[in-house]
């Protein structure tokens, strides 16, 4: 029985369980990695990563950040799997959509410029010692982020990773570029080829007076899925919002895997 039927099936006092037996399988078959995102003291980024993020893996958001993180908080997937019961949320790509609204409440929206090196500042200014700020420094976690409005998409990406692995879509976790900046988004596997799943960009749904936010999700066209995932070839992709059951195309974006800048051949 897949994660999803289990926890529907499941009573609510037994939903926690299930998440920690969850988690324990997928922390014990993980791929095991020291850093994801950009790697200390080189300008260059990890290949995507596949699957589930270790607890102790550190991510580090930014080339010319000294910060990271580690991804050992849990609330998050408790709170997830209640509310899929709860709202009996019955597919996976309900779970998909149902994941932007959650990761907006859970980190809350950033809007404006990155405030993530405040937290250096806000470590010393509560901390007394070298040894007492270098420890904080040392244990900070993905769950840091929640609710400060601060989280950006490497925060937002990392908690989907694990989540819809939690689900068991094959899912990766990118650094790279979107339109020659430096971006975080998910690929997964769905509907039986590659999509960009970027909980970052914001698509809005509409049907009749409810209104709310999706994320991006963009079919990678098959014959082009190794070049973008391995060869760091940039690819555009078309972004969509969705009025009343019918799609509507709102732009597009380029996107590539594996470099914080490219050129895009006009």
């Amino acid at each position: 029985m897949d994660f999803l039927s289990k926890l529907l099936s499941c009573n609510e006092e037994d939903v926690n369980r299930i998440v920690d037996e969850e988690l324990n399988d997928l922390l014990n078959n993980c791929e095991k990695k020291q850093y994801l995102g950009f790697i200390p003291g080189d300008r260059s980024l990890h290949e995507a990563h596949k699957g589930f993020i270790d607890f102790d893996t550190r991510i580090r958001f930014g080339v010319a950040s000294t910060l990271n993180y580690s991804m050992k908080t849990k609330d998050f997937y408790y709170a997830f799997a209640h509310d899929v019961k709860r709202y009996n949320i019955q597919n996976i790509r309900s779970v998909i959509v149902f994941l932007m609204f959650f990761i907006n409440s859970y980190l809350g929206i950033c809007t404006g410029e990155d405030r993530r090196e405040d937290i250096q500042n806000i470590l010393l200014e509560s901390t007394v010692t070298d040894e007492e700020y270098f420890s904080a420094i040392e244990a900070l976690e993905i769950g840091y982020f929640k609710g400060k409005r601060m989280g950006m998409c490497t925060e937002r990406s990392a908690i989907a990773q694990n989540i819809l692995s939690m689900f068991g879509v094959e899912s990766y976790y990118c650094m790279g570029a979107i339109d020659n900046k430096p971006h975080c988004f998910n690929v997964i596997k769905y509907d039986g080829s590659f999509c960009v799943l970027d909980y970052s960009q914001l698509c809005s749904f509409k049907n009749g007076e409810k209104s709310y936010y999706v994320p991006l999700l963009s079919k990678i066209p098959d014959d082009n899925a190794d070049d973008f995932f391995n060869k760091c070839v940039p690819m555009t992709l078309d972004a969509y919002n969705y009025v009343n059951g019918e799609s509507v195309k709102a732009g597009q974006s380029d996107y590539v895997v594996g470099k914080w800048e490219f050129e895009i051949e006009k």
